[in-house]
């Protein structure tokens, strides 16, 4: 019972620590267009790690994701809307963009992970504008272990 709580406070700790140090990268994203509205969530149950993404018109070929052991990194490009027009018009200069609400650009995040992951094990599909990756945990046993002691 009490290795299972220091675990978990462990791991409480580790998560303030990674929410801290990733501080000055949500200012950062806030700045950019499309960081505003690129919500991620993690999660972690049984042998897998979960990351879900909005990632609303983003196509699935604009998106691109890094994992290591125990970090992950999830960039794209979203295109906006404006650009679109000038470039299939033949003349770039004869529309009026009367309101510009929608976000688009590139973006980027880098997080840590909850624990280790295989990062070959990696999946990751785009539906309905949401990323859904999913990683399996790292097998690395216990991490506290009783040693015996001998008389000598």
């Amino acid at each position: 019972m009490y290795r299972k709580r220091f675990e978990e406070d462990i791991k409480d700790l580790e998560r303030e620590f990674n929410r801290f140090w990733n501080f000055p990268q949500r200012i950062t994203e806030s700045f950019s267009r499309m960081g505003s509205s690129f919500a991620i969530d993690v999660a972690e149950k049984d042998n897998e790690v979960y990351v879900r993404a909005d990632v609303p018109g983003v196509k699935e070929d604009d998106i691109k994701v890094f994992a290591g052991d125990k970090e992950m990194t999830i960039t794209g490009d979203k295109p906006c809307f404006a650009d679109e027009l000038q470039s299939t018009n033949d003349k770039p200069d004869s529309f009026v963009l009367w309101h510009n609400g929608r976000s688009c650009g590139k973006f980027e995040s880098s997080f840590s992970l909850p624990c280790e992951i295989q990062p070959k094990s990696v999946r990751a599909e785009v539906k309905d504008g949401v990323l859904s990756v999913t990683a399996k945990k790292q097998n690395s046993g216990e991490s506290f272990f009783a040693v015996p002691v001998r008389k000598g």
